[in-house]
């Protein structure tokens, strides 16, 4: 399940697209392109993208899952069968990803 969250799918193409000889990560990103195929196996997943995340220690590649679980504990709707699931999902991507990402980030989705 490839997917951009609405609006940014030029933002997702230009990350992906970027290299080290070629884009301004200025070599940071080193081979960690190809994370498009990436996906996550759990009926809770909505949608999935990637991003890149600067900060002073440097460059990392995040995968944002989002999902309709409840994310908040504190909340009655919090299912922790289902979250734990969610997450052993996401960490089987994470280890199959070959390197590629760094770590993952889960997000609720957002209703308007």
């Amino acid at each position: 399940m490839k997917a951009t969250p609405p609006g940014s799918e030029r933002t997702a193409t230009r990350v992906e697209n970027w290299s080290a000889a070629t884009g301004p990560s200025c070599g940071m990103l080193g081979g960690k392109q190809g994370v498009d195929a990436m996906t996550v196996q759990n009926p809770n997943v909505k949608n999935i993208w990637t991003t890149i995340e600067v900060d002073k220690d440097g460059v990392e590649t995040v995968l944002v899952v989002e999902t309709d679980l409840e994310l908040n504990a504190a909340n009655p709707a919090f299912d922790v069968g289902k979250v734990d699931a969610l997450i052993e999902a996401a960490m089987k991507s994470f280890a199959a990803s070959g390197g590629t990402i760094d770590r993952v980030h889960l997000v609720p989705v957002r209703l308007e």
